[in-house]
């Protein structure tokens, strides 16, 4: 629907709020979407100053709809940029989720912007943080998106990767892969922690009821 909203709108306001200081910064980032919407080339290096601005900020918003929208509006460029940065570890946290909820945008939503092939290559990125790894983890269980099975189970004998957060998202993972090495790591836990395997069942399954 916002999507649709988007195309109808007058670009001309949506710049100036994006330009405003005083725009409520909860706000920038649904400005910015709109913005990839109904935009143009002049837009895109617009954002691109944007996000250059705000992304080494301490003090920075959530981007993922201004990222999404660079996409949109240059879908070369914007993606690049997006993926540099989710690969840079010099990167903030904050701006690095929001480039991975762009990729989960481009995924759920308009996955003929950005093929496959490139949606995995920013996931493979997102596991390589250990701040953040856990999310792309998820992410791919939701997805059932098994094609980084080997990339997600190797996370478990990573030195930096050992949180536990990391460790029960890789299991729940494994849990719903039918991948046979996803099979053997879910045998070997049930050995060294059954507890933990029950419990992370238990999470599973309460998840998929809601």
């Amino acid at each position: 629907d916002i999507t649709k909203a988007g195309r109808g709108l007058i670009p001309q306001k949506l710049r100036r709020w994006l330009s405003d200081e005083q725009t409520r910064r909860e706000r920038l980032r649904l400005y910015a979407f709109l913005l990839g919407q109904c935009g143009d080339e002049q837009d895109a290096k617009l954002l691109r100053t944007f996000l250059e601005k705000r992304v080494a900020s301490d003090n920075q918003p959530l981007l993922d709809g201004v990222f999404t929208a660079y996409t949109l509006l240059s879908p070369k460029e914007g993606w690049e940029y997006t993926i540099g940065l989710l690969k840079d570890p010099t990167t903030q946290f904050l701006a690095r989720y929001s480039a991975l909820r762009a990729v989960r945008y481009f995924q759920l939503t308009q996955p003929e912007v950005v093929s496959e092939k490139e949606r995995l290559r920013a996931l493979r990125a997102a596991l390589n943080h250990p701040d953040m790894a856990d999310f792309p983890v998820e992410y791919l269980r939701e997805w059932k998106c098994w094609k980084l099975t080997d990339e997600v189970l190797a996370l478990a004998k990573k030195k930096d990767f050992k949180s536990p957060i990391i460790r029960n998202s890789v299991l729940r993972y494994a849990l719903r892969c039918p991948d046979a090495q996803a099979a053997r790591y879910v045998a070997a836990m049930k050995k060294t922690d059954p507890t933990l395997v029950a419990d992370q069942e238990e999470m599973l399954r309460a998840m998929e009821e809601t």
